[in-house]
């Protein structure tokens, strides 16, 4: 292997390190976000909490995190 090649593999490694890292904080904060609307009373939520994990299709998610803002803002809104 030459210098080219162990630089290549460093910078891919690092890469991949900080897709892994960010899957795992997105995973424990959507875990929150469904034990938040856990937490709500059935009759005060506007959207069933199984729902947030369809944050995690791409491409959908993002447009799909206001909905779920939105939905916890009236949840809690109800609640309180």
């Amino acid at each position: 292997m030459g210098d080219e090649d162990i630089i290549v593999l460093a910078i891919t490694s690092i890469f991949i390190l900080l897709f892994i890292g960010l899957l795992i904080a997105r995973i424990v904060f959507f875990s929150h976000l469904e034990q938040l609307f856990n937490k709500i009373e059935f009759e005060h939520r506007t959207m069933p909490a199984g729902q947030v994990w369809l944050l995690l299709i791409p491409c959908f998610g993002p447009i799909w995190l206001f909905i779920v803002i939105d939905k916890l803002s009236d949840s809690l809104s109800r609640e309180f």
